[in-house]
């Protein structure tokens, strides 16, 4: 277009109302797109049980299946099948490397167990994605027995502590859940929820997440000795979670065998 063209006044009074509509038009487009928002995205679930038929933890609708590493095989007194680590290291590996993870949205993960003991001055992994120096979302019980939810992501890293403080160590079935609703991160455990306020920003781990320790190499320092019943994982649209109490009752079994004193004790903390 020639610089004599922009500059006649007719042309110019014919184009700028046609800028106009063009620009309104984009505008009104724009205005009419959804936004990008966790608290609006659609609410994903997905569920895991363990299979006596298959010797796997198995989902019930569309995930892949996580393959074991030792464990013995109980029954619940309703019938209900589950596996129970009784030494270290056996633990539940996810197949493949495409586990949902929450990005920006929020989520949930919500496991089923029974406890039979904490290794001395260690902490127990539940289940988790990630590790300490990356991404990561973990579920573990401390010392004593109280459960913990480790949250990494881009704008930090969280670690909080149930108010249920009673121990799980009782041989029963508890519900524990790690969620993020909002800016708030949370644990419940058996309907009782506590949060704190923290932009994480986006979490998303790497790898494959376990359950029962961190991994297939792990000493008695992380890992989970009880009765692992199930895993829920949500992703999108959720409330803030009021963690059930557990139908589940525990399994009529013998104590779980003793694990050798590892030689190095590691941090309690969640920080693997």
């Amino acid at each position: 277009m020639t610089e004599e063209v922009m500059m006649n006044p007719k042309f110019r009074k014919f184009q700028l109302p046609a800028l106009g509509v063009l620009g309104t038009v984009i505008i009104l487009l724009i205005a009419m797109m959804p936004a990008h928002s966790a608290s609006t995205a659609t609410a994903v679930q997905y569920d895991w049980a363990y299979s006596a038929a298959q010797n796997r933890i198995v989902s019930s609708n569309g995930g892949s299946s996580f393959t074991l590493k030792g464990g013995t095989a109980v029954t619940s007194s309703t019938g209900q099948p589950g596996i129970r680590f009784t030494a270290a290291p056996s633990l539940a590996t996810y197949s493949t490397t495409s586990f949902p993870v929450p990005d920006e949205q929020d989520f949930s993960w919500m496991a089923t167990v029974s406890v039979d003991k904490i290794y001395p001055k260690s902490s127990a992994n539940i289940t988790q994605m990630g590790l300490w120096n990356g991404h990561q979302i973990k579920m573990q019980l401390d010392a004593k027995g109280v459960p913990q939810c480790v949250f990494n992501g881009t704008n930090g890293r969280l670690m909080l502590t149930s108010n249920y403080r009673s121990s799980l160590i009782d041989g029963k079935a508890h519900s524990i859940s790690c969620w993020r609703s909002g800016n708030s991160l949370g644990v419940s455990v058996d309907g009782t929820s506590n949060s704190e306020v923290f932009a994480i920003g986006n979490i998303t781990p790497t790898g494959k997440p376990t359950i029962g320790s961190k991994s297939a190499t792990a000493d008695s320092t992380d890992q989970f000795f009880g009765t692992f019943w199930g895993l829920s994982v949500t992703i999108g649209n959720t409330p803030t979670p009021s963690t059930p109490e557990p139908s589940v009752p525990e399994p009529s079994t013998s104590e779980p065998t003793s694990s050798p004193e590892p030689t190095t004790p590691e941090p309690t903390d969640g920080c693997q």
